[in-house]
């Protein structure tokens, strides 16, 4: 289900309200935090189309897994499952070195959506070394340099402005919005707690409330289900009424609408009856 929301939302451009990051004041302390709030689409399904083909993957896989860009730059093929399409968050690349993960709750597992994994299986075949994404020389990419040679050229192509982290809150608000757990979304983002989720991304919570209260129950479900099922053997009566009107009506002296008035007349006599 999750994979599935995350497949349609990265196909379709605004499909997801974009998160920006501002300071508001809580009422408990007056302290300053940051918290994501609503702003304009972070359209990176545009980014992605005006990328080349590797970037383009590169944006793909960090909105589709919610993965800082440290942890894109020192992922290795050996923490991707190709076989179960799972990718296992084990170290991060940042400040040009190699680091370990800051808490236990980074190192977790996240599933890839479908198309995303079967572009990442090409990609492997094309690819060298242990690096899912390397840079010159097989090394892993540097953010500075990456950010003023690839990302800021392509946010200017495709007509869009932000950070790359706004990758990482279209994937943390698609885990909300598709009405995902919250200890489940927790876990998936990397989050020491999951009211800390819920606070940073409150404006989402609140959208995918406001959506959840105007979906229809499960009675409400049901009973459309059996609507249905009950209009689809009406029709099917009424053809088969209106076939025998036809095949038993004189050359020449066909009238399609009375026969279909006389088929209908013929079932809602036989309903009549049935009660």
């Amino acid at each position: 289900m999750l994979c599935s929301f995350l497949a349609r939302c990265s196909s379709t451009p605004g499909a997801l309200s974009g998160l920006r990051r501002t300071s508001v004041k809580t009422c408990a302390n007056r302290a300053t935090r940051s918290r994501c709030a609503p702003s304009p689409p972070p359209r990176w399904p545009a980014i992605a189309s005006a990328a080349d083909e590797r970037t383009a993957l590169l944006v793909r896989t960090a909105a589709s897994t919610g993965l800082r860009f440290g942890k894109i730059a020192g992922l290795e093929w050996k923490q991707i499952d190709l076989e179960k399409g799972i990718i296992a968050v084990a170290r991060q690349f940042t400040h040009g070195a190699w680091s370990e993960l800051k808490t236990a709750n980074s190192r977790r597992r996240i599933p890839v959506a479908r198309e995303l994994l079967h572009q990442l299986k090409v990609h492997r075949l094309r690819t060298q070394g242990e690096l899912v994404f390397p840079g010159g020389e097989g090394k892993p990419i540097d953010y500075h340099n990456w950010r003023a040679r690839a990302w800021a050229p392509l946010l200017k192509l495709a007509g869009v402005s932000g950070t790359f982290h706004m990758l990482r809150h279209f994937f943390v608000t698609a885990l909300i919005q598709s009405g995902v757990n919250a200890k489940v979304a927790r876990t998936l983002a990397g989050h020491h707690s999951a009211s800390f989720t819920l606070d940073q991304y409150a404006d989402a919570v609140q959208l995918a409330a406001g959506t959840a209260r105007r979906r229809p129950g499960p009675q409400r479900i049901v009973a459309a289900v059996l609507h249905q099922k009950r209009r689809s053997e009406q029709l099917a009566r009424l053809r088969s009424e209106i076939q025998k009107g036809l095949d038993s009506a004189p050359a020449g002296k066909l009238d399609i609408n009375l026969v279909i008035r006389r088929g209908r007349r013929r079932l809602a006599a036989r309903a009549r009856a049935r009660s």
